[in-house]
């Protein structure tokens, strides 16, 4: 992690957010900083919709530690899916592409934030035919498809309703 300190303006200006090769992944920047400025209760509160799952992360997290699902480096569990489009989609038809999967749901806050860069990704690599972008819902097609068409995104999705792929990849 990388600090920048304003010494003009007396506060952290910039942190950066390294991963083991030294690149910057994340980067916050603060503009003006209000000490004692009062929040309100509200902006430390959130109620999720009354269908999302409650999940504990950390417990997921210390269980692929423990019992090896840690998937990072290993092999796509093999998958059959079908797309908003109603074409069946499977693992075998990306043999030799190089692959990004993206598993997000319409009631994630954080899925919601990285969604334009998914979309931003989409539009640059669709025409590419050695890159495979894969976005995964649980969702239903109705909700999903009314989701996309609100926020004006395009991306292909695929339809995991019974949650296979998700829990095979520890999402869930």
């Amino acid at each position: 992690v990388n600090f920048y300190w304003d010494s003009t303006q007396g506060f952290c200006s910039k942190i950066e957010t390294l991963n083991a090769k030294k690149d910057v992944v994340a980067t916050l920047e603060y503009t003006s900083v209000k000490v004692n400025a009062g929040l309100a209760a509200e902006a430390f509160s959130y109620t999720p919709p009354e269908n999302a799952p409650v999940m504990d992360m950390a417990a997921m997290a210390q269980q692929a530690a423990a019992d090896g699902t840690e998937l990072i480096g290993t092999a796509c569990p093999e998958f059959e899916l079908t797309a908003l489009d109603g074409t069946v989609v499977s693992l075998a038809g990306f043999k030799g592409k190089v692959m990004v999967i993206n598993f997000w749901a319409e009631w994630c806050p954080p899925c919601k934030k990285e969604l334009p860069v998914v979309q931003k990704l989409h539009e640059s690599f669709a025409a590419d035919a050695d890159v495979a972008l894969l976005t995964v819902t649980t969702a239903e097609a109705d909700a999903t498809k009314t989701f996309l068409k609100q926020e004006g995104y395009s991306f292909p999705v695929l339809l995991d309703t019974d949650s296979t792929l998700a829990q095979a990849c520890n999402v869930m």
